[in-house]
């Protein structure tokens, strides 16, 4: 079933991996859709004709569970066999409609690890026979089927479809909460529905009525939301109206006619068959409004709901009413009914006797709702809080406080650039909304305060507005922010930019240009940066290039020729990296391959996020060893817990885990590998062919230790033989290879051999510590036929010397040899210690016999190399060696005669012997009572020693720290353009193809500015993505209110005062990813004073307030910078002409219009990424730059031309301007793909457009 990623849970990732989808990792409130269905999944044994026959058959049955048996009844199913069959299900398709069921993760692990395909170290003991029914306890309210909030996917739940939850209930219950769920469609999106819209039902007071909430699908109608929300209060009457409060309304003494503003609420037809989906609430609070008397309403509805905002030349929601008129126009609706009776009734308002007499006392008609307070300051108007959408509000406050920006909307001359036929834009909707969002924000000062509120509609109050068509219209355009849950500020702000900027680009026909190159011999950086700006405003040309947009210079040179590769690249806003280094610490057990070196137990310390890879590669440096021989396993309660890739997060173990790294004298990716199972298929997906397997590669076994006397319970530290095929196919030969690897872990290692000729034991132990051990002398035998022995008693150990008839001559004796006692250095590199050699050489016959009973083990399961999890000391079930041996013997060929469906997999003809073993396969040595205390008792076991190493790098790390934190300083802003500018080398797999070498090289690259704009946004990197993972830095970072002087950083210089900027607005963010809120702080042209925006709630502040860890966002305006300059620009372009003749024909209805800034997810933690008190080089391997081989910290790669293909703007510019500036506009739309953080968008539009070029 669909499980996270490696990076995302350390104890998850052991399951099956689903494929992620392209929307945000918060699933708040709108989710699945395209997790559910990927991956490819091992399913059982059927073919891709028998999938098409079944396919036709029978919809369940076609997603490959025809061939589990007892499939009908559930019964006699293996764990593995049902794990199986809810996996295939999980594949299924979503349709709108279907009902899908939410299971608490908990549980999910639990059921994994009971199944045995995903063992747990949480759930050891947990069983099929002892699981129960699903629990979803955890996962919601007490007492309710609530969801508890901000819940995520494959952390917190799973979702299964309805035939997979059956089989749940079928083998384990009925469950105490069912969590079922519809699967939804909303702008071309499908996803299952996890947080169905809720919402706080309030009778209007006075009232008996008690409030309650109800849950209710966005498949419903509105019509039916307001059915609902007067049964849930319990309403007899059946003369009612339901209206959307906003969320600033104070409910906690109820809602009374007297709370409610003039223009603020919003109407609930009960005759609407608008999809609760397509209708943007202002807030989960809905009002029941009863007739105070018979025919008359307690609220007049003209008055009190929102009205149409008039300045938007777009349709803004079905839910939107037409005006002049009643809300819903006239005729036979709901409120053309509602009009005319209340019209009728209104005479008798004054003159019949009411039945509630607090209203009758009130009022003498129906409340038209109290009057706005005054106007507040110009500029300070807050944005109400529509359902996490914080990080909407921040932004739009920030940007609106820019005077070009205001002028250029409120003036109306944005319509007179607005490019409906830009295939890259969305028909000039997204500036149409902005436009009218900032008539909103600053309506005329001449307008009365009763008319403004009707035209502009002010929200709740007289200081918010509720911003509903834009967050309407964004969702039409970029599904990743339709819904409710939580996004990011600062790929919203990239968005609207981009989105801004095609909406109004002057540009109506963008031709093809080329890139100019760098030339060969080496060029003039001002002739070549200026090709490059006038090329790219070729085909980008609006009010924010104008405003917004600088370029980078990315300088690139060959290490071995020198080559200088120097390309240009726009930004929008630049993006920062935070020089802190955060680590990691833990101690690693290191097992080398040599028996005669030791054991260590290393302190690591590295950077956060880093990969097991990078661990690899830092402990081949150290210990002069190939970082493709190691394998990285966790070990726990003496068997393997996981084994870990390069790529998984290494500083997601917690701090007990015990991690091993084990040296192998062979490369991890050469071992057999286990017979490619089946083809196996996935909706929508062609089956592929079997891997190739190679035949005479060696086999890598892993050995585990069980203890006869504590009832076969595993001790000891497991470990690997390694086998060629040869050697696999006897049983004598896997015997030796157990014994020969079990000498590093006993002191008594010389007793498990078998040795000719005379042997003096050596008086220290084997180690060279220098303690006396154990003795055991052999008696002195004289002739050639004597052999040591070693022989079990019920109670002690015999040494006894016997003659060994068979052994006369002696054929192929080897000799064993001990290498020089004392340390080792190899090439300069620390080794470990090798042990000390005996007095005198001796012959090794070969392994005794009857140490311990060697059994066979296999899960069944494992796809990999057994992990021994499964190895139950009461239910092991041993695989039988003479079954292995008469198969191997009965046919030549690799097969898997104990796969589940019994199929065989030609691998190929050997000439040597068919092994005995498989890559799945492991050893168990069960040891008796009295050897198991010879060899493992508490003066001869070296399981559990350790010797503790510190590398010198690590400690100069850990004495660096120390002596930063004595005379530690807080981050400023030009700590974080120096990180930004440094140059860095390019990681081994990011490699710069030089043309001058011919070939890829680890080219060293910088990062310069070159323009700057006139409005800079700064961009501060305080989240990290390693993969799955995020992070937030914290940290203070000290940042100028005014005079940030960027002179000396740009390039292209002009005058001395140029590139000085002030602040006038700060987008902040508070908590982490898990939670958090945005706020915006900006400075207000009509009174220059600074003002705090939380949503709604404005306050004054002051420019020093914004100073602070939460700072993430910084907008900064040119000093020199004129805004009547940019507006007479644009005057001068449109003043001469006539209104374009542009007829427009646009169904926005039936397709999927899309955009996004085209920006790479940001790149792991690299080693570069230290303090810088703390040397960098401390981390520096000889090879490799980095652990990841990423270049820049948190930083994509820079542009480039053909010369450096491998790279992009390091921050987003316009999608369609600089992510691809230089391409054809035929290449653009045929890709038709943009990414937005991480989050993949489609771009498709359909456009009829007859409008003359300019």
């Amino acid at each position: 079933m669909p499980s996270p990623s490696p990076g995302s849970g350390l104890k998850r990732a052991r399951s099956d991996t689903a494929g992620s989808g392209t929307t945000s990792p918060k699933r708040a409130n709108s989710e699945m859709g395209q997790d559910i269905g990927d991956g490819g999944h091992a399913t059982p044994d059927v073919g891709i004709d028998e999938y098409m026959r079944l396919q036709e058959a029978n919809q369940e049955e076609d997603i490959g569970l025809a061939s589990i048996p007892a499939m009908e009844n559930g019964d006699h199913l293996t764990g593995a066999e049902q794990h199986t069959m809810v996996t295939n299900l999980c594949k299924m398709p979503l349709e709108k409609g279907a009902t899908w069921y939410i299971i608490s993760a908990k549980w999910i692990r639990r059921w994994e690890a009971a199944t045995g395909v995903a063992p747990s170290k949480d759930y050891a003991n947990i069983t099929i026979a002892s699981l129960g029914p699903v629990d979803n306890s955890g996962i919601v309210h007490l007492g309710s089927k609530r969801l508890l909030p901000d819940l995520e996917l494959n952390i917190d739940y799973e979702i299964v479809p309805d035939a997979a939850w059956d089989k749940f209930v079928q083998w384990y219950g009925q469950p105490r909460i069912t969590l079922p769920r519809e699967v939804i469609t909303y702008s071309n999106e499908t996803r299952v529905e996890v947080y169905p819209p809720m919402f706080r039902v309030y009778p209007l007071l006075p009232s008996a009525l008690a409030r309650s909430h109800i849950e209710i699908s966005s498949l419903e109608t509105l019509s039916t939301l307001a059915s609902r929300a007067a049964t849930s209060i319990q309403l007899a009457d059946p003369n009612y109206r339901v209206w959307n409060v906003p969320a600033t309304t104070n409910v906690d003494n109820g809602i009374r006619p007297t709370d409610i503003l003039r223009g603020s609420l919003l109407p609930i037809p009960s005759d609407s068959k608008t999809p609760i989906s397509e209708f943007v609430k202002i807030s989960d609070i809905l009002i029941v409004e009863t007739q105070y008397q018979a025919g008359v309403w307690t609220l007049e509805a003209e008055t009190v709901a929102i009205a149409r905002d008039p300045t938007s030349d777009d349709e803004l929601g079905p839910d939107d009413a037409p005006e002049p008129g009643p809300l819903f126009g006239q005729g036979s609706d709901y409120f053309s009914k509602l009009q005319a009776s209340q019209d009728a009734n209104k005479p008798k308002a004054a003159t019949t006797t009411s039945t509630m007499s607090t209203l009758k006392n009130t009022f003498t008609s129906t409340f038209r709702g109290k009057s706005p307070a005054p106007a507040v300051q110009r500029g300070t108007v807050g944005l109400q809080n529509l359902g996490n959408t914080c990080f909407m509000n921040s932004a739009l406050q920030c940007l609106t406080h820019i005077p070009e920006l205001e002028e250029y909307f409120l003036s109306g001359l944005y319509k007179r650039e607005l490019n409906y036929d830009n295939p890259l834009g969305m028909q000039g909707q997204i500036a149409n909304v902005f436009g009218a969002l900032l008539h909103h924000l600053y309506p005329s000062p001449n307008t009365p305060i009763e008319s403004a509120t009707k035209s502009y509609g002010w929200g709740s109050s007289a200081n918010s507005y509720a911003p509903r068509e834009f967050k309407h219209t964004l969702g039409k355009f970029a599904p990743a922010f339709s819904g409710y849950q939580q996004h990011d500020t600062q790929e919203f702000l990239g968005f609207l930019l981009d989105g801004l900027h095609e909406d109004l680009n002057r540009v109506l026909k963008k031709p093809y240009v080329e890139k100019p190159e760098w030339p060969e011999e080496g060029g003039d950086e001002k002739v070549v940066a200026k090709e490059t700006w006038e090329g790219y405003k070729k085909r980008n040309d609006s009010i924010i290039v104008d405003l917004f947009q600088g370029m980078y210079k990315s300088t690139l040179v060959c290490p071995e020729c020198e080559k200088i590769s120097i390309t240009f690249d726009p930004f929008m806003y630049l993006t920062l990296p935070l020089p802190v280094t955060k680590t990691w610490r833990h101690i690693i057990h290191w097992v080398p391959w040599d028996t005669k070196k030791r054991t260590l137990a290393i302190e690591i310390e590295v950077p956060k996020d880093s990969s097991y890879g990078y661990l690899k590669k830092l402990f081949a440096k150290w210990f002069g060893v190939e970082a493709d021989n190691l394998l990285a396993a966790e070990v726990w309660s003496h068997k393997f817990y996981k084994f870990y890739d390069d790529y998984m997060n290494l500083t997601e173990l917690a701090e007990k885990d015990t991690l091993v790294v084990y040296e192998l004298p062979v490369p991890v990716k050469s071992i057999a590998k286990p017979p490619p199972m089946n083809s196996s298929f996935t909706f929508g997906a062609k089956p592929k062919p079997p891997p190739k397997t190679d035949p005479n590669a060696p086999f890598l076994i892993p050995v585990f230790h069980i203890s006869e006397a504590q009832r076969n319970a595993a001790f000891g530290v497991p470990f690997f033989v390694l086998l060629t095929p040869a050697e696999a196919s006897s049983r004598e030969e896997i015997y030796r290879a157990v014994v020969d690897r079990c000498e590093r872990w006993t002191r008594n290692r010389n007793n498990l051999w078998k040795y000719r000729g005379p042997r003096v034991a050596s008086t220290e132990d084997e180690d060279g510590e220098g303690e006396l051990v154990e003795q055991i002398e052999p008696e002195a035998v004289h002739v050639d036929g004597a052999v040591t022995e070693i022989r079990p008693d019920v109670d002690e150990m015999k040494v006894e010397v016997v003659r060994d008839v068979e052994m006369e001559p002696v054929k192929d004796i080897v000799t064993k040899e001990e290498p020089p006692a004392g340390p080792v250095e190899e090439n300069g590199r620390l080794a470990s210690p090798a042990q000390p050699s005996d007095d005198e050489e001796f012959e090794v016959i070969g392994p005794q016999t009857e140490l311990f009973e060697l059994r066979l083990f296999n899960s069944v399961t494992t796809t990999g190399i057994e992990t021994g999890f499964n190895l139950n000391a009461s239910s092991t079930r041993w695989v039988d060696w003479n079954s292995r041996e008469q198969a191997a013997r009965s046919d030549p060929t690799l097969s898997d005669p104990e796969s589940e469906d019994g199929s065989e997999v030609m691998v190929g003809k050997p000439s040597q012997p068919t092994p005995l073993l498989k890559p799945t396969d492991a050893l168990v040595c069960q040891w008796s009572p009295p050897i198991q205390s010879h060899f493992f008792g508490n003066e001869s076991s070296l399981f559990d020693e350790w010797e503790e190493f510190i590398h010198p790098d690590v400690q100069a790390v850990r004495d660096a720290q120390v002596k930063s934190r004595s005379g530690r300083r807080s981050i400023d802003i030009e700590d974080c353009l120096d990180e930004f500018t440094k140059e860095e080398q390019l990681g081994e797999d990011d490699l710069w193809y030089c043309p001058r070498c011919k070939k890829h090289q680890q080219a060293t690259k910088k990062f310069e500015l070159w323009s700057v704009p006139d409005i800079l946004v700064v961009h501060l990197k305080r989240f990290s993505n390693a993969r799955a993972m995020r992070d937030k830095i914290d940290a203070l970072v000290e940042f100028p209110i005014s005079g940030l002087d960027l002179n000396a950083r740009v390039g292209e210089r002009g005058e001395s005062n140029e590139c000085v900027y002030d602040l006038f607005a700060v987008d902040e963010h508070m908590g982490g990813l898990g939670g958090g809120h945005y706020r915006a702080y900006a400075k207000n042209l009509s009174d220059g004073e600074w003002y705090h925006f939380d949503d709604s709630y404005v306050t004054k502040s002051s420019a020093e307030d914004s100073i602070n860890t939460n700072a993430y966002l910084l907008f900064y305006r040119r000093r020199s910078a004129n805004s009547k300059v940019a507006i007479e620009k644009v005057r001068a372009s449109v003043g001469s002409d006539q209104e374009p003749n542009s007829q427009k024909s646009i169904d926005m209805a039936e397709q999927p219009v899309v955009r996004a800034p085209d920006e790479t997810d940001p790149p792991p933690f690299e080693l570069s990424d230290l303090d810088t008190l703390v040397p960098p080089s401390a981390y520096e391997t000889p090879d490799s730059h980095t652990g990841y081989n990423l270049p820049g910290p948190y930083r994509s790669n820079p542009g480039g031309s053909d010369d450096d293909p491998t790279f992009t703007t390091p921050s987003p510019v316009t999608t369609g301007s600089a992510g691809a500036e230089y391409d054809s506009i035929e290449e653009k739309d045929a890709e038709g793909v943009e990414t937005l953080g991480g989050v993949t968008v489609e771009v498709s539009t359909t456009t009829t457009v007859d409008r003359e070029a300019v």
